[in-house]
C-alpha cells in the first residue's frame, strides 16, 4: 500500500530594515526632464525661482527684464522594466486619487509656462 503524503508549505517572511541616506531630503519640482536609451530612461527634476531684481531696479518695473534661476535638484535613472512598473504604479496612484479627491486640472506645458517669465 502507498502511502498519501500531505504537501506542506512553510511561508517565509522576511524583515525589512529601512534606513534613511545622510543625503535624503524632500524635493517638490517645478519641472522634469526626461530621456531615454535602449537600456535606461532618465528623469532630471529642477527647481525654478523667479528672479525679480532687475525688474524693480526701475521705476516703474519693467517686467520684461524678469529672469529664473533654475537649478538641477536630481536625476533618477531607471532600467526600462523599473520605467514601465514606476509608470504603471504612478497611473494607478492618479487614478486613486482622483477618485478620492477629483479630477487633477492639467498644469501648462514648458512652452506655455515660459509666456508668463518673459
Amino acid at each position: 500500500m502507498s502511502k498519501k503524503r500531505k504537501a506542506s508549505h512553510k511561508t517565509q517572511v522576511t524583515t525589512i530594515s529601512t534606513d534613511y541616506a545622510e543625503s535624503y531630503e524632500i524635493i517638490r519640482p517645478d519641472g522634469n526632464m526626461t530621456a531615454f536609451s535602449p537600456t535606461s530612461f532618465a528623469m532630471v527634476f529642477y527647481t525654478d525661482e523667479l528672479r525679480p531684481d532687475k525688474v524693480l531696479s526701475k521705476i516703474p518695473p519693467d517686467p520684461s527684464k524678469m529672469t529664473v534661476k533654475r537649478t538641477i535638484q536630481c536625476q533618477l535613472v531607471f532600467t526600462p522594466q523599473q520605467a514601465k512598473t514606476m509608470a504603471n504604479t504612478l497611473s494607478q496612484q492618479v487614478i486613486d486619487y482622483e477618485q478620492q479627491f477629483g479630477e487633477i486640472a492639467e498644469t501648462p506645458s514648458e512652452p506655455e509656462r515660459q509666456q508668463f517669465i518673459a
